[in-house]
């Protein structure tokens, strides 16, 4: 079954999916789904313009990601935003209609305001698994796990002598073949527990650390626990304890708007970058994990290597539709592009402006001296035209 704290069921460990047998007669299954728990958000204080509150939500495949909400004066609008209310608790409701229905896990900000998640209620999932008359060698359950990534490891135990992995023996009575199973998925959560799962928590904690930054409220997360030691869930670690890598901007929604290139007199051509974007943000996370993480020579570390690499790959590679650092190079080459072409744009206007100017600025002497000759005779007929017909009379034209 899963954790009956909330905190921990819905940050820690494994999550309890399907179970399935593959003969009913001889191991009976019995599924309790989970019911989420429900958060009720809330600050210590009245938060102020402009503070931000981050806020820790679950998706729909189980993965958990981070939402930015910035407080603004009431009467405003803007993505990404939630209103101020007339006080603290009127503010909090705003922030979770701002989140649209989204599982809210967590929160966290500056104190002042001092953004807090507190979970309650739900339901652990929970499965039984019955030994019967029927079980015959070669009978298996699968249980299926899921990770705080998104991804799922299911479990196969195959009744038989037990002499092999991912096997548990059949014993003399019912009760002792369902203590071999009870051993035998004890060994396999934990073998997974140290594979999958830890691959799955350090390329989290390593999320966790680079989603951090210097501006107030978004310090890198911290593991919470109780006085015995126990994890119970997150905390916002004010800087000190928690080295904080990035210590840019914060402030820009679109990281390309932070530097632009006047091309034109009416255009300009985005070219920022920020180092904390999440297509660079998922390659340092994927290298932190190879950094931090050292490897046996053993086969027996082998499904553990692939559990982490099978992960680092995801971050380092991600697939379609996901930022990376290649969509933030394409970007950029599109800007080069739009850049050079209007520079060639730019180009030939200038060449057609520079002509029409000399047309009218850079005129040769001796075709200004027979323009001016041309000219001058034309006026000396025109002259001499009229001076003919100044003196026309009925006389002399007959």
């Amino acid at each position: 079954s899963e954790s009956a704290a909330a905190g921990v069921r819905e940050n820690f460990g494994f999550t309890l999916g399907s179970v399935v047998s593959s003969n009913p007669a001889g191991l009976s299954v019995a599924l309790t789904a989970a019911t989420p728990s429900t958060a009720t958000l809330s600050f210590a204080s009245q938060p102020r313009e402009g503070d931000i509150v981050r806020v820790t939500v679950r998706n729909a495949d189980g993965s958990q990601g981070f939402v930015n909400l910035t407080a603004r004066a009431a009467g405003t609008s803007g993505d990404d935003t939630f209103a101020i209310g007339a006080d603290a608790g009127e503010s909090a409701r705003n922030l979770t209609a701002a989140l649209a229905g989204q599982a809210v896990v967590g929160a966290q900000s500056a104190s002042p305001p001092g953004a807090a998640a507190a979970l309650a209620g739900g339901n652990p999932a929970s499965a039984t698994v019955t030994v019967g008359a029927g079980l015959k060698a070669g009978d298996s359950v699968q249980i299926t796990l899921g990770l705080r990534d998104g991804t799922s490891k299911t479990l196969s135990l195959k009744a038989g002598d037990g002499s092999q992995a991912g096997s548990f023996a059949i014993g003399a009575t019912a009760a002792a073949t369902a203590a071999n199973l009870s051993a035998a998925l004890a060994g396999a959560l934990d073998s997974t527990a140290r594979t999958d799962l830890a691959a799955s928590s350090a390329t989290r904690a390593a999320s966790d650390f680079f989603a951090g930054s210097s501006s107030p409220g978004l310090s890198p997360r911290r593991v919470a626990t109780d006085a015995a030691g126990n994890a119970t869930g997150y905390l916002a670690d004010p800087s000190g304890r928690t080295v904080i890598w990035y210590k840019g901007d914060d402030t820009s929604v679109d990281p390309r708007r932070t530097a632009t290139v006047p091309v034109s007199r009416d255009q300009s051509v985005a070219i920022g970058v920020q180092a904390n974007e999440a297509g660079f943000r998922a390659t340092l996370s994927g290298l932190a994990v190879l950094a931090t993480t050292s490897f046996g020579t053993t086969e027996a570390d082998t499904p553990r290597f692939d559990a982490y690499s099978a992960r680092v790959q995801a971050q380092l590679r991600p697939g379609d539709g996901r930022p990376s650092v290649q969509g933030i190079a394409s970007e950029l080459s599109l800007a080069s592009a739009q850049i050079a072409t209007q520079k060639t744009q730019n180009t030939a206007t200038k060449s057609m402006l520079e002509k029409t100017v000399d047309g009218v600025e850079t005129v040769s002497t001796e075709e200004t001296a027979a323009k001016l000759l041309s000219l001058q005779n034309q006026l000396q007929a025109s002259y001499q035209a009229t001076s003919m017909l100044a003196k026309l009379s009925l006389t002399n034209y007959l």
